[in-house]
């Protein structure tokens, strides 16, 4: 079966200076329908730029983006508009992602006036219904951005995103600005809409522990590259590349009595160097002269699991 979406070779890049940043670098993955995929990784390390270029927010350099088996990678905007209506993106920031001066009401209308839905009488119904569908009363649609709580804003940005009927979102840290008992409603929210409309999501985080929550398959980024791909519980017990294994060591303990000792990584990620070898060489506590000259590719290690690591 043809996936929802297919990413082949993808790179984007930025001028920094008279340096060449290579945000996204060769990077493939497909997402199936009703699928949820996590991306994960530390910041600075081209999450968000992979989720942007999959959308066509940011252009891409090479590499094609297939949605529906359709290439997408170079369409102009006109034809570029009915696989917009296909796929959406809620943003990590609630209350920048949504004009001030506009109603929810006008927030939700735009998005279908903007797709030519003409018909007001059918774009009133589905604005009621959309927001009915994240929580949310009708009389909040005459209200205002910052009239709403942070998670209620979310809801908000969700119910946009839900407005055209989407195949595919595309959700950007989109948990991580709120409150921890907040997070929980929100989650349980796209769950629910994952059920109720066969939703596929491109789940994007810093947070290893919201990804178990909600991910079938976890994709481990690392300066542009996917370094780990596997089912969540198969990187629970079994993480190969010592990037995945450094993120787990990350993770808060409920135990008061847990050291966490040593991190098995130190430095920052730095994005602007050519690295040759292993990218990760530098920060790798096990790294040897093959990591520092030769650059591992991604490889099976069983059923659905790949690491790019020699020694993996």
């Amino acid at each position: 079966m043809t996936p929802l979406l297919s990413v082949r070779d993808l790179h984007t890049r930025y001028a920094v200076g008279k340096q060449v940043l290579r945000a996204v670098d060769g990077v493939s993955f497909e997402v199936g329908r009703g699928e949820t995929v996590g991306l994960v990784g530390e910041s600075g390390c081209g999450k968000s730029t992979l989720g942007k270029t999959v959308l066509r927010l940011v252009p891409s350099a090479e590499g094609t983006i297939e949605l529906d088996g359709a290439d997408i990678t170079r369409l102009g905007d006109r034809a570029m508009a009915p696989h917009r209506r296909r796929m959406q993106m809620v943003f990590q920031d609630p209350f920048g992602s949504l004009n001030p001066r506009h109603t929810i009401r006008a927030l939700l209308d735009t998005a279908l006036r903007v797709h030519r839905v003409s018909d007001a009488a059918e774009r009133d119904r589905r604005v009621h219904e959309t927001i009915a569908k994240v929580g949310l009363p009708v009389d909040s649609l005459d209200r205002y951005p910052h009239e709403f709580s942070g998670g209620q804003r979310q809801r908000i940005g969700i119910a946009r995103a839900l407005i055209l009927r989407p195949a595919l979102i595309v959700c950007d840290e989109p948990v991580s600005a709120l409150d921890v008992s907040i997070q929980a409603q929100i989650l349980n929210l796209l769950v629910d809409l994952k059920r109720e409309l066969g939703l596929a999501y491109l789940f994007i985080s810093h947070d290893l522990g919201v990804v178990r929550y909600f991910a079938d398959r976890v994709l481990v980024m690392y300066f542009g590259r996917i370094v780990e791909s596997a089912s969540y519980a198969t990187l629970w017990r079994d993480p190969r590349h010592p990037y995945t294994k450094a993120l787990f060591a990350a993770l808060p303990s409920a135990d008061p009595t847990h050291k966490r000792g040593e991190p098995p990584i130190k430095g920052e990620l730095v994005t602007t160097e050519q690295v040759r070898g292993c990218r990760f060489h530098s920060r790798c506590p096990a790294a040897t002269d093959r990591c520092r000259a030769e650059e591992p590719v991604l490889r099976p290690l069983g059923e659905g699991h790949h690491a790019a690591c020699h020694y993996a």
